[in-house]
């Protein structure tokens, strides 16, 4: 069975991206899940993401897979942001 990661993203300032890892992390599998208390979206991409600039948006109770084809998906290459100071996304990434 693969090893599995998690993380917690807080994005302490709304419009302020936060990488979710600045550690290379190979992924098979990311599982992204808004907290249940956030009152606005989140929003999910790379070094460029904002509230008009994503891959996806989440938003509170909602869930998000992202299953890399070729196995080869990595956790630092994902950026966080927030329509709402504090907002959390939480993050299990399944290891190859």
């Amino acid at each position: 069975m693969p090893g599995q990661t998690f993380i917690t993203v807080t994005v302490s300032s709304a419009g302020t991206r936060v990488r979710v890892t600045s550690t290379p992390t190979p992924v098979r599998r990311i599982y992204f899940q808004a907290g249940d208390a956030n009152t606005q979206s989140v929003y999910l991409g790379g070094s460029d993401v904002s509230s008009t600039v994503h891959g996806r948006d989440i938003h509170s109770y909602e869930d998000w897979l992202v299953e890399y084809q070729d196995g080869r998906g990595d956790l630092s290459d994902w950026y966080v942001d927030a329509d709402t100071n504090n907002n959390k996304l939480l993050i299990t990434g399944i290891l190859p």
